[in-house]
């Protein structure tokens, strides 16, 4: 199942580059090449996402190398990404152990809420309105989190995913600013970056994002804490195709080395064993998970209230 989808994103990754090569670029071509080349890293993403994972092969080594190609296509750190995702799945919203809830700019409890300073306090009074904005910067932040990480930490492979983080930035660069106008190229670049940022911000908050967040000394059973955490997106094959396969984000935390082509069937086997002793499963459209995204942080941003003296 991997094969094919490999090929198809590799092609997808490509055209965007063959583009602006071939064609005269005008603003409207750049502006639509910048956003189809957002999809392409997006899916190229979920190939990684799923190497990460083991999902693609029983052999260790094959999923490691893939996971290192993607690194070199996407410019991500991946010892970086693969121990902080590894963190959330073994604590899904859970405070002080989920690092996809330790936001900056951000608050999911209470908590977290009350603990805010300054701008920050001011800033997360109105989080719900700067979620969208936000996931533009994703791409950014993704790229920055893996630099700080390399810098203070040992990398699994060492100086080899350094030199594939530079190397993607100097083929990516030199492309854009060989093939386009100085502003061009910009322009390119800042749209393709923060779109592709929104892209994975679409996909991965519906996973958790305003679902039961928990305490660290909670008692949940380890089954519990990944299904009342997560939540599913209702839809067919064309929307497990945009999610990358995580629209059955349930299935996945709870199987998540089994391959996304497998979760569908096995979404159904997770749902009537949850009916089946009176587990919550939470399942909804694309367009309810975003009225419950923004309704949950509208409520916990009312918790930042001005402290004497700020505005």
């Amino acid at each position: 199942a991997y094969l094919p989808r490999a090929i198809v994103v590799l092609v997808m990754w490509v055209i965007p580059f063959a583009v602006m090569a071939i064609v005269d670029p005008s603003w409207k071509l750049i502006v639509a090449n910048a956003l189809f080349a957002a999809i392409a890293y997006g899916q190229m993403a979920f190939v990684g996402h799923d190497a990460g994972h083991r999902q693609i092969s029983r052999n260790p080594k094959w999923n490691n190398m893939t996971g290192l190609a993607i690194s070199l296509l996407l410019g991500i750190v991946r010892t970086w990404w693969v121990k902080k995702h590894d963190l959330h799945h073994a604590e899904p919203n859970t405070a002080d152990a989920d690092p996809d809830i330790e936001i900056p700019f951000l608050a999911f409890s209470k908590e977290q809420a009350m603990a805010k300073r300054g701008f920050g306090r001011f800033l997360l009074r109105h989080q719900a309105f700067l979620l969208y904005p936000l996931f533009c910067l994703e791409g950014f932040g993704l790229r920055l989190g893996g630099g700080l990480y390399a810098r203070k930490n040992k990398l699994e492979y060492g100086g080899l995913e350094l030199v594939l983080f530079g190397l993607h930035f100097a083929f990516y660069l030199s492309a854009v600013f060989l093939l386009l106008p100085f502003w061009q190229g910009l322009v390119f670049i800042l749209i393709h970056q923060m779109a592709f940022g929104f892209y994975m911000g679409m996909v991965f908050a519906p996973n958790h994002k305003g679902m039961e967040m928990l305490q660290a000394d909670n008692n949940l059973d380890p089954l519990t804490k990944q299904v009342v955490t997560s939540r599913d997106i209702n839809g067919g094959w064309i929307t497990s195709i945009i999610y990358g396969g995580l629209d059955h984000q349930i299935t996945h935390h709870l199987f998540p080395y089994m391959p996304c082509a497998n979760l569908r069937k096995a979404q159904k086997i997770v749902r009537a064993f949850c009916a089946r002793h009176d587990i919550p499963y939470h399942s909804t459209s694309f367009w309810q998970a975003q009225v419950e995204i923004l309704s949950y942080l509208h409520r916990i941003g009312k918790f930042a209230k001005p402290r004497k003296g700020e505005a």
